[in-house]
């Protein structure tokens, strides 16, 4: 195998899942991957373009979905036959904490020479404690935008004059005493990171390892697409780990950091040319303004993208923002987390609107021409009782029924799910549990690495509970509530009476303790959550690059 600059490796969130059967529960049931969390973050993209366009040899090799797709594959056969000067290593949500240090462990067993570093939100946040408790981890880069601290690294390993302790953003250890560089201020301007799929897919079909470049196992058969367009949030919702507070305190970012309509352009234009698969514009686009949201809308319409637009808003955006996203001509879908019916637990999250500015949101959109609204309400929420969460099947009643009436009820989506496996660290609540009333199991790092080596069960892996809520209690809510919500997209046609029975079915087998395996979507249908596409007919549907991802999809079938 080529030796590459940099080898970039994501870890199942257990790292030895085919070997133990476990009950992975709902845990990820409203997002694309499987339970053991397979699909890479987002920054793997715009690492290995940054890199590439710098003369860099960058591979990426998805260790969590090949072990989903490929019975045969074997990691520990993969390291033996790698060769990088470093390798680096995501630990961006804290689910992967035993991955990302098995993984880790392996490597530099295999190859004591090898230079090993993690990054992300989670490896930023337990830097010290990681450097402290696991010696085969040598560095931890820092912050959200680690690109060019990679480059730096690179150099230095390389001796190419890159002095280690004026490399900002990183820890280390230098004669067996860890040290801390200086976090630098966050980026404002985003448009050096953005992601160009010319660079990447050119360099993909030139590598030794195609295969390991697919983002998720699922991705084969229901591809879907992400830009990012800002760094930041302004909002500080209790439990998330990517909060204004969470932002501020631990990654220097104190404003938004931003890409221009021109960078977003081209991260769409260049995906698009390759696979007519559906964009998703990943946060609330109300952060980016009008102005941006009228161009980006004239770019898209004028590029002629048809393969359908996901956007997500975290309050209920203003009537003018919705007109303006009403114009683009392609399918549009919109998101939104009321999280509960309940306005004072919705207000105790961080999410202060009322139900009638959600439910004008939702009549609006249901009178212009978009696709579908989903909401997304979840179980686990600070000050919400047992009792008081089994009637979020009765607000939806309420939406379908009063709201937008039955016909328009297709045009309405709804989702519920556990506030799961763990409450984000770094966020309000993580830091501050008793204010909120929650109850952590742990607090450290290596505590959270034990609950997921120890717990076969998604229900006791969970790090809280609440003053009003078990863990037991969590589970029996979120599969009850689940019924209902499948009981209600039946009634209103959206979606079969068979199909309804089976996951009715799957749902009483889960909790009943039958089922200890490793089932994609346990409480939905991953054809509900977004538009079906699969990823051949989406190539070839695209004249550029067919050829390239052809020949990446048969090495996948005949691995």
């Amino acid at each position: 195998m080529k030796t590459l600059d940099l080898l970039l490796i994501h870890p199942p969130s257990y790292q030895y899942f085919r070997e133990e059967k476990r009950a992975f529960g709902p845990v990820s049931d409203v997002v694309p991957s499987s339970p053991v969390f397979d699909m890479y973050p987002y920054g793997f993209l715009s690492i290995a373009t940054y890199l590439i366009k710098r003369g860099y040899s960058v591979g990426i090799h998805n260790a969590a979905a090949l072990m989903i797709l490929n019975e045969s594959y074997s990691f520990s056969d993969y390291i033996k036959s790698s060769d990088s000067l470093l390798y680096g290593i995501d630990l961006h949500w804290l689910v992967h904490a035993h991955g990302a240090i098995e993984s880790a462990r392996i490597i530099k067993e295999l190859n004591p020479n090898a230079k090993i570093a993690l990054g992300g939100f989670s490896a930023t946040i337990f830097h010290r404690e990681i450097m402290e408790k696991y010696p085969w981890i040598d560095y931890v880069i820092l912050g959200d935008t680690s690109e060019p601290i990679f480059e730096k690294l690179i150099r230095h390993i390389s001796g190419r004059g890159e002095k280690i302790e004026d490399i900002p953003n990183l820890a280390y250890r230098h004669n067996g005493t860890v040290k801390v560089n200086a976090l630098n201020h966050a980026y404002s301007n985003l448009d050096e990171f953005g992601v160009d799929y010319d660079a990447l897919l050119n360099h993909v079909i030139s590598s030794s390892d195609p295969v390991g470049f697919i983002p998720f196992a699922n991705f084969i058969t229901d591809p879907i697409g992400a830009v990012i367009s800002f760094k930041g949030c302004r909002y500080s919702c209790v439990t998330c780990g990517g909060s204004n507070y969470t932002f501020k305190k631990y990654l220097g970012r104190g404003e938004l950091g931003k890409k221009s309509l021109k960078t977003v352009m081209n991260e769409v234009a260049t995906m698009q040319e390759y696979m007519k698969i559906p964009v998703f514009f990943i946060g609330d686009m109300s952060f980016m303004g009008m102005n941006f949201a009228e161009n980006l809308v004239r770019e898209l319409n004028d590029s002629k993208i048809d393969s359908g637009v996901f956007f997500e808003f975290f309050r209920p955006p203003s009537i003018e923002l919705l007109k303006i996203l009403d114009n683009l001509k392609t399918d549009v879908y919109l998101q939104i987390s009321p999280e509960t019916h309940n306005e004072h637990v919705r207000a105790r999250f961080g999410r202060p609107y009322s139900n009638k500015q959600l439910e004008d949101f939702i009549r609006s959109t249901v009178s212009m021409h978009f696709s579908r609204l989903d909401l997304y309400f979840m179980i686990g929420l600070p000050e919400q009782t047992f009792e008081d969460s089994t009637m979020l099947p009765q607000y939806i009643r309420h939406i379908l029924s009063d709201v937008v009436g039955k016909k328009n009820a297709r045009k309405i989506d709804y989702f519920v799910a556990p506030l799961a496996p763990f409450v984000d660290p770094g966020s309000l609540v993580f830091n501050y549990p008793e204010r909120f009333g929650y109850n952590l199991e742990t607090r450290s790092f290596e505590g959270h690495y034990s609950l997921i080596k120890n717990n076969r069960d998604w229900r006791y892996m969970l790090n809280y509970s609440t003053r009003y809520m078990s863990k037991d209690d969590i589970a029996k809510s979120t599969y009850q509530n689940a019924k209902e919500v499948i009981r209600l997209k039946a009634s209103f046609g959206l979606i079969g009476e068979e199909a309804s029975r089976k996951i009715i079915e799957r749902i009483d087998s889960a909790y009943s303790d039958k089922s200890i395996e490793l089932d994609n979507k346990e409480t939905v249908d991953i054809n509900d959550l977004y538009p079906h596409t699969n990823l051949i007919e989406a190539v070839m549907a695209r004249k550029k690059g067919s050829e390239i991802l052809m020949s990446i999809i048969n090495s996948i079938f005949s691995a």
